[in-house]
């Protein structure tokens, strides 16, 4: 449960393999869908992975495998490049989304993580389902014609 809309969306991109038939080489994450609970218990197996990899809750329900060098906190030094001495905003809501604390400038929606919503400068714009990222755009359109 939870993931049956990439079916719809993406079918060629949507597989379930057991861990131990994997393939092996690249891949970009692994995502872990279950009761809290069971996640609970996943998380803390997979606190035992080696320095490569990382974990990371994505909500109550859902735990992140993936490459310790393709976190997207590991990306804000690629798009530091790319937009130099520009601003650089980040918008998120759960565990998953670190690289909050190490952005210029944080939106957080309303159905965030408090302690997300209360790290200092962030604005809080609303709730993820009803258009967290245009209420941001919105956001940030009023502070430029400002």
């Amino acid at each position: 449960p939870g993931a049956e809309w990439i079916n719809d969306y993406a079918p060629e991109r949507m597989r379930e393999v057991p861990f131990d038939k994997m393939p092996r080489g690249v891949w970009y994450k692994v995502a872990f869908d279950g009761p809290a609970d069971e996640i609970d218990g996943a998380a803390e197996m997979l606190r035992r992975l080696d320095e490569r990899f990382v974990s990371v809750r994505a909500s109550e329900n859902i735990l992140e495998i993936q490459p310790a060098s393709g976190t997207k906190g590991a990306m804000l030094g690629y798009m530091r490049a790319l937009i130099g001495n520009g601003t650089l905003w980040t918008i998120g809501d759960y565990e998953n989304d670190a690289m909050l604390k190490a952005a210029d400038r944080r939106a957080v929606p309303q159905n965030g993580l408090p302690v997300l919503k209360n790290l200092p400068g962030t604005v809080v714009v609303c709730d993820h389902d009803q258009g967290a990222i245009a209420g941001l755009i919105d956001y940030i359109e009023s502070e430029l014609r400002a």
